[in-house]
């Protein structure tokens, strides 16, 4: 006798209360792991920026204080050498303690302060200033320096040229002398007259390029034109690279 099964049956299988939960929790999980993975995601993209940010906050204050503590290159301010061709800073050259000469190194500092403040307000560049004179300090030349290019000199406003006023020489006037060029003075000389080295004073002279001018003035015993243009020269030297 052969026992032959139904070929289908109208109750269904009921599920397994085991097998229900674990149907019901397996898309809670994945959810759960999901949403797991884009918070651990969000979270680590949020450390990622605020650590870039951080770094980059932190770049931002080096250079700022980098930029405060070092000035721009054209800023920078401009130390002059003790000597120059043959003369010396008057600094050094009043090194000595005695009242008067403790008066005088007063005046030239407060000089020399003055005189950087006024090149540095005027050219809105780094600058420098030192008077340098002869051991007798009967020779007195200034050398300045500023990290800029600083106009020709002129003479402003144009007057009378020499033909009109029968001189010899206008009585201001610009010479060349190489790549130097200074602002003469002249005395009065008539037409057809030579003019002597004497008649020329000096009132500055400078040389110079896109980064920098060296400007010079003279006092005490007057310096001929043909010798302010070499100590002009020789501060251009002296002063190249600082």
């Amino acid at each position: 006798m052969t026992l032959q099964l139904p070929a289908t049956t109208s109750h269904p299988v009921p599920a397994q209360p085991w097998n229900e939960v674990a149907v019901r929790l397996r898309p809670s999980r994945a959810r759960t792991a999901l949403a797991g993975g884009l918070a651990a995601l969000v979270v680590g993209v949020l450390v990622s920026a605020a650590g870039g940010a951080a770094m980059l906050l932190t770049d931002v204050l080096r250079s700022s204080a980098a930029a405060v503590a070092a000035p721009a290159e054209g800023q920078r301010p401009v130390v002059l050498p003790d000597e120059i061709g043959a003369l010396r800073q008057q600094a050094l050259l009043l090194a000595d303690t005695g009242e008067r000469t403790a008066g005088l190194q007063a005046r030239l500092e407060d000089a020399t302060a003055r005189t950087v403040a006024t090149l540095t307000g005027t050219y809105r560049a780094g600058a420098g200033a030192a008077a340098h004179s002869d051991a007798d300090l009967t020779t007195i030349a200034w050398a300045m320096v500023v990290r800029t290019d600083v106009p020709a000199p002129a003479v402003l406003p144009a007057g009378p040229t020499a033909e009109d006023l029968h001189l010899a020489a206008p009585p201001r006037e610009v010479i060349t002398i190489g790549a130097v060029q200074c602002l003469v003075q002249t005395d009065t000389v008539p037409a057809g007259q030579q003019v002597s080295p004497a008649d020329r004073h000096v009132q500055h002279c400078q040389r110079g390029d896109d980064d920098r001018t060296v400007l010079t003035s003279f006092g005490g015993s007057q310096p001929t034109l043909e010798s302010a243009a070499t100590w002009t020269d020789q501060v251009w030297a002296a002063t190249a690279g600082v």
